[in-house]
């Protein structure tokens, strides 16, 4: 069954990429045979390689009906190296909240309750209705508030330590307290 599935994810990422003009293409040069993969020669570990390839699809897919975007405009405004490179810095525990976070998949109140995990959907630090992912963001308690706080200042002192451009820093600490 895994081959079977490998064969029809291998076959569509063939087929996106020439229906992008970007061909897969095995090449006979000096008796070897060569694989480019969206214009860029595979030259090791094509298994690997294929294998991202399905994925980095799968997941823009997934994103464009997911954000209601333009899947072309993801792939071309998204610097996905710098994203790459951070999720390789990240602990597997990061890693393991951020995906679970962007699929809606974080246990919220509301989630656990769909899930039949919770009787209630009652945020635990307020006791507000419908704890949602918004809302664990925003929630007024003092306790909360006083985290957020705290975590926006050790991001700064982050990104200090990683000499990120000031304005950078600004935008994104801005961006997070509003």
């Amino acid at each position: 069954m895994l081959n079977v599935r490998m064969d029809s994810l291998a076959k569509r990422i063939a087929l996106n990429n020439i229906g992008q003009s970007q061909h897969l293409l095995p090449l006979l040069i000096g008796g070897y045979g060569t694989v480019s993969v969206g214009g860029q020669l595979v030259s090791s570990r094509l298994q690997q390689y294929l294998s991202d390839a399905i994925h980095r699809n799968s997941l823009m897919e997934y994103l464009a009906d997911k954000w209601e975007l333009d899947e072309i405009l993801l792939k071309e405004l998204v610097c996905w190296t710098s994203i790459a490179r951070a999720r390789k810095q990240a602990s597997f525990a990061h890693r393991k909240f951020i995906t679970k976070w962007i699929s809606g998949d974080t246990p919220s109140g509301v989630e656990m309750q769909c899930c039949q995990q919770h009787e209630f959907s009652l945020c635990p630090i307020c006791a507000d209705t419908d704890e949602t992912l918004v809302r664990i963001l925003t929630c007024h308690a003092t306790e909360s508030t006083d985290l957020r706080t705290l975590l926006l200042l050790e991001l700064q002192d982050w990104l200090v330590a990683e000499s990120t451009c000031p304005w950078i820093q600004d935008f994104l600490i801005q961006g997070l307290r509003s």
